[in-house]
């Protein structure tokens, strides 16, 4: 079971399947561990739900994403950031497909 924060895209993807808390809520924060700590049903809940959701976004399928963003990216010959202008896009491209 994962216990998250309320900020950024983490409900997008966690909503239903993660204790959700405000950012800068300690007391809410404290109460879910204490939640997680003595609850092992809420445990095991929260493990099926999470493997559950897991199957949503399936590591090959995503990786072949990228990498057919990468390869659209360096065929359009778009120019990178100078941050990456040093073949860094082609390392991790690299990298990625191995």
């Amino acid at each position: 079971m994962a216990c998250r924060t309320r900020g950024g895209g983490i409900p997008e993807i966690a909503a239903g399947y993660a204790l959700l808390f405000a950012p800068r809520d300690a007391g809410a924060l404290a109460a879910l561990l204490i939640q997680v700590a003595e609850d092992d049903a809420l445990v095991r809940d929260g493990e099926a739900k999470a493997l559950q959701r897991a199957q949503n976004f399936p590591w090959r399928k995503i990786a072949a994403e990228y990498i057919a963003l990468f390869e659209k990216t360096l065929a359009e010959r778009r120019p990178f950031p100078r941050r990456l202008r040093r073949g860094a896009a082609r390392v991790a491209l690299r990298l990625i497909r191995r």
